[in-house]
């Protein structure tokens, strides 16, 4: 496999070598990489399994105590 090297222009208005991978990243990219956020306050999910307040069964604690008796 060859690698191809780009070239761009340096601050010093010579060109330089940019290593693959290290190229300057346009502000569209760098926005689209962030993580994305919501638009509103989220609200709690609590029905069900994921209830604070559920009567839920301690699966771990339930198979400790069953194999103790």
């Amino acid at each position: 496999m060859e690698t191809q090297f780009h070239f761009e222009v340096g601050a010093d208005g010579k060109p330089q070598g940019v290593i693959p991978g290290a190229e300057q990243i346009s502000l569209a990219r760098l926005k689209a990489r962030q993580p994305l956020r919501p638009s509103k306050p989220q609200r709690p999910c609590d029905i069900g399994l994921f209830s604070d307040e559920a009567d839920q069964l301690d699966l771990v604690s339930w198979f400790t105590e069953q194999t103790e008796e």
